[in-house]
């Protein structure tokens, strides 16, 4: 999809960021481009990627052991899902990437991937922490949820910050990131 998911098909009607980062002219956070964030396995639950607290957080109890993120739980709508960490991975080979945005909190920066005259960009808008949901990181990276889980207590994750990308990360399960969801 070109645009970070909002609320999950679980939690209501499903919804998506309604703008680019680019498109976002008027607004040096970008807000229209975020999304929300999830914790892995849990798509009934998700957080705003700028208020500074939040309710609900569960920082501490076993979050789903499952070795993909099962499909009852997936948030992204019918015929859409989480990408695999081997997406990510080919992603990034087949794209060139570049920068938009200022990279801080006050003028978020995006990725931009290029291939030929496709073009997806990814807002870089942090994540929330893993024990108290806190934000952390906004403007500066970016992180990305993929479907396959790293051990019991991770899973796999795409990374970015203005100098490198990085698919293939394990992430604390109980982290707040961002989703974007593929075509099955």
């Amino acid at each position: 999809m070109r645009y970070n998911l909002a609320k999950s098909r679980l939690e209501e009607t499903v919804t998506f960021a309604t703008k680019l980062p680019s498109e976002c002219t008027d607004d040096p956070i970008k807000i229209k481009s975020h999304g929300r964030f999830y914790q892995w396995g849990v798509g009934s639950k998700s957080w705003d990627t700028t208020s500074s607290s939040v309710s609900e957080w569960n920082g501490t109890s076993p979050m789903p052991q499952d070795t993909m993120w099962l499909e009852a739980n997936d948030p992204c709508p019918r015929d859409y899902r989480l990408p695999t960490n081997d997406e990510f991975v080919a992603l990034k080979n087949a794209t060139t990437q570049t920068n938009g945005g200022g990279w801080n909190a006050s003028d978020y920066g995006y990725k931009i991937f290029t291939s030929g005259n496709l073009k997806l960009e990814f807002p870089a808008v942090g994540c929330r922490d893993n024990s108290n949901g806190s934000l952390s990181l906004n403007g500066t990276y970016g992180y990305y949820w993929s479907s396959t889980q790293g051990n019991s207590s991770n899973g796999y994750g795409m990374y970015f910050g203005s100098s490198s990308v990085g698919p293939s990360h394990y992430y604390y399960k109980t982290l707040g990131l961002s989703v974007r969801c593929v075509r099955d």
